[in-house]
């Protein structure tokens, strides 16, 4: 896929409803549970917006196929949550496009640190995450991110930026 058919773009309270519908895709084509999905009724509240960022990747029909956002977690430490590419345009380089302008835009904000959370049975987004640099570590639990409580089912990385 050609870089220019897609668009990666910041999210717009207009985008609202059109993102929730494809997070909740993407649950259902994982099989998460739907407990899990939270943020999705205020994007722009739950990524803490304009601190924290949130991206959409956007088809040339208009379409969003892709998104990423990073909320504050601590002092110049970011919290990627919600990197997901629509199944059919996976494969096509499109995650590594939307991560460079994520952490780019990471850094303008002054993070220093992003982590991210990944599942422990899925080794093609854990490859993803090392090709980029991400290195394994052990988080304190921290109650700002639920995740950092369940080490039996993810794993936790991060990268210095």
């Amino acid at each position: 896929m050609m870089e220019e058919e897609i668009n990666i773009r910041e999210f717009v309270e207009t985008d609202q409803n059109e993102v929730a519908s494809f997070i909740i895709s993407i649950f259902k084509e994982l099989n998460w549970p739907m407990e899990d999905a939270d943020g999705l009724d205020d994007i722009a509240k739950f990524f803490g917006l304009p601190k924290g960022i949130f991206l959409v990747v956007v088809d040339l029909d208009g379409k969003i196929v892709g998104c990423a956002g990073v909320k504050s977690l601590d002092e110049g430490v970011g919290l990627i949550k919600r990197f997901y590419i629509n199944l059919e345009f996976r494969g096509k380089g499109i995650a590594q496009q939307l991560m460079s302008k994520l952490e780019a835009k990471a850094k303008n904000k002054e993070y220093r640190i992003l982590v991210l959370d990944v599942e422990k049975d899925d080794p093609r987004a854990q490859r993803f995450y090392e090709k980029r640099g991400f290195k394994y570590y052990s988080p304190t639990p921290n109650n700002h991110w639920k995740e950092s409580f369940m080490t039996n089912e993810l794993k936790y990385m991060r990268k210095k930026i």
